[in-house]
Order: structure tokens, then C-alpha cells, then sequence
């Protein structure tokens, strides 16, 4: 941690060498009201988000942390994993 310095809002190393799970499900139009529940609107699609320096030019040109992807939430590859955060309240 901290490689980099910290972002605008305090936050070291944002884009880092995977993808990154999300506990959401997955929609192909994020912000749309839906009314199902998120597991039968995405189904075992989650959202992973970042980008990892193994894909290619031609397929990942996104590394940034709004980058977005759906991934079978039963799979899991060498350069997909998640990010732990403490919140100090």
C-alpha cells in the first residue's frame, strides 16, 4: 500500500494489477430502477471493477477504478480478487 500517493479523496493505490469484486449484481444498465431483488436481476453475474494489467491493449484500454465488467460469480481467475477497506467512524 502506497506505491502511489493518495488520490483527491484521501485513497492510496486505487488502480492496482486485478480485477476486483463487487457485491453487486450485475445490470446492464446501472442507475435504472429495477423490482427484482439483486440476485434475480443479475442472476450469478457480479460486478468486477478496475481492470488488470494482463489484458491485452486491444481488449482493456479502461485501468481506472470506474471500469466495469460482469463475471460469473462461480469463476475465478489469477488476476481477479477484492479489496478489503476499513472504515474509522
Amino acid at each position: 500500500m502506497g506505491t502511489f500517493p493518495a488520490n483527491g479523496y484521501g485513497l492510496f493505490d486505487m488502480e492496482g494489477n486485478v480485477w476486483e469484486w463487487t457485491e453487486s449484481s450485475w445490470q446492464d444498465h446501472p442507475g435504472v430502477h429495477c423490482c427484482c431483488s439483486g440476485s434475480e436481476a443479475g442472476g450469478d453475474l457480479k460486478i468486477i471493477k478496475g481492470g488488470s494489467h494482463l489484458c491485452s491493449p486491444q481488449y482493456c484500454l479502461r485501468f481506472r477504478p470506474a471500469a466495469r465488467s460482469p463475471q460469473e460469480a462461480s469463476e475465478s481467475t489469477s488476476h481477479l480478487g477484492f479489496r478489503c477497506i476499513s472504515r474509522n467512524c
